[in-house]
């Protein structure tokens, strides 16, 4: 695989006080999911995607520009709700970027390009 499409770290959560928590994280060639306090309980599965969902991934996050996200987002008037955070390391980019009921442009492509790296599993 051409390490371009191929992250060196990828580490992306999301989940609130009262809902569900998803998590994704990259360990050698594999994509370790989790959710928890969804209506089907907790759920850990391992992933290999393939290098057409890599590469399919890493073009969706160029083309909505991730890389010029601020480093984070919060929403003052919020006490509880949402949290977010992600850090993404490419061999040409990188980014560590976190929200709290705030979120930045295109976030909600950024979920359906998880959704399509892991096959369609939910995180929301």
């Amino acid at each position: 695989m051409n390490d371009f499409y191929l992250p060196e770290t990828l580490e992306i959560r999301i989940g609130g006080f009262s809902g569900p928590c998803y998590g994704l994280v990259k360990v050698d060639e594999t994509l370790e999911y989790q959710s928890n306090g969804c209506s089907n309980g907790a759920v850990h599965v391992s992933i290999v995607p393939t290098t057409a969902r890599w590469k399919a991934f890493r073009c969706k996050l160029d083309k909505f520009n991730v890389w010029y996200w601020r480093r984070r987002y919060v929403d003052d008037n919020i006490l509880d709700g949402t949290q977010w955070e992600m850090k993404l390391c490419y061999p040409d980019r990188r980014i560590l970027t976190s929200g709290s009921n705030d979120y930045p442009p295109d976030f909600n492509l950024l979920i359906r390009a998880v959704r399509a790296l892991i096959g369609g599993l939910e995180f929301r």
